[in-house]
């Protein structure tokens, strides 16, 4: 799970000038993800993990 957290939320993938396509498919990515673990889409690096930092971390990805 951090893999694609960390991977998803790295802003040098979306670097330069990225289509409309590839953001919506960036964020397709989150939601598919979310959709597999559900209540578990937890990033496990946070001292006390807690699923709404997580949320919290990539909504704010995805409104940058």
């Amino acid at each position: 799970m951090r893999i694609f957290i960390g991977a998803l939320t790295d802003k040098s993938l979306l670097t330069g000038n990225p289509t409309a396509m590839a953001v919506a498919f960036h964020a397709s990515l989150f939601g598919q993800i979310a959709k597999s673990f559900k209540i578990n889409f937890i990033d496990s690096l946070d001292k006390l993990p807690n699923r709404d930092k997580t949320y919290e971390r990539v909504l704010n990805f995805l409104i940058s």
